[in-house]
This record gives structure tokens, sequence and C-alpha cells, in this order.
């Protein structure tokens, strides 16, 4: 969004001595947001990009789930905690996360996301 000096803001039209007229200030807020917006979309590579980094943002937040529903199983002497077992479950938790993201049964933060961040596209 490009920003120039003599946009007449809020605070600098307080400053000033005048009230800002609501509608004023959204229409110039608008008016700036489409300049900057002026753009022919997105080009392919960059959509598969924004989807790929959407899948992983969802990857994240299934792996951050897993791990809190693996520290809710209580701990038992049957199989002892040690190094190994716990780096098998991390690296499990994180493969299992990957894959859920991926499925086409995933729980959909990634679409929605992707959805989200294209709507706007021109």
């Amino acid at each position: 969004m490009r920003i120039s000096s003599n946009d007449m803001t809020p605070t600098s039209m307080l400053n000033q001595g005048q009230m800002p007229n609501q509608s004023n200030v959204f229409d110039t807020a608008l008016k700036a947001a489409e300049e900057a917006n002026d753009t022919k979309g997105i080009s392919e590579s960059e959509k598969l990009k924004l989807h790929k980094a959407c899948e992983e943002f969802e990857s994240l937040f299934i792996l951050q789930m897993l791990k809190g529903m693996r520290k809710t199983i209580p701990q038992s002497d049957f199989m002892p905690n040690n190094t190994g077992k716990t780096m098998f479950e991390g690296m499990f938790d994180q493969e299992m996360a990957k894959q859920m993201s991926q499925s086409d049964h995933s729980i959909g933060l990634a679409k929605t996301l992707y959805e989200q961040m294209t709507k706007f596209e021109k």
C-alpha cells in the first residue's frame, strides 16, 4: 500500500483541528488498498507455493494437536520412556500430521486458508 504524506488520516486531521468524516476516511483507505492490490492476479507457480504453504501450516497444526493428545496418554512401565522411543514417536507424529494434511479427508484448514487468501484475486 502506498501512503503519501498528504493523505488525510484521522490522526493528521485531528492534529490539524479537523474532525474526520468516517466515510471519507473509509473511502481513502479503500482507494489506497485498491491501488496497492492493482495486479493482474496470482501466477500459477505462486498459487502452487501458496497451496503448499497452507498444507504445511495445516500439518504443523495437526502435529501440535497430536503432541497434545500424546501427553494425555498415561505412562506405563511396560515400555520405558527412553530417547529412542521419544524420537520415534516424534518422527511418527510428524509423518502422520503430514499425511493427514495431504489426504482428501484432512481437517480442511489448508483448503480454507487457501480459499481465503485467493478470494480477492483479480
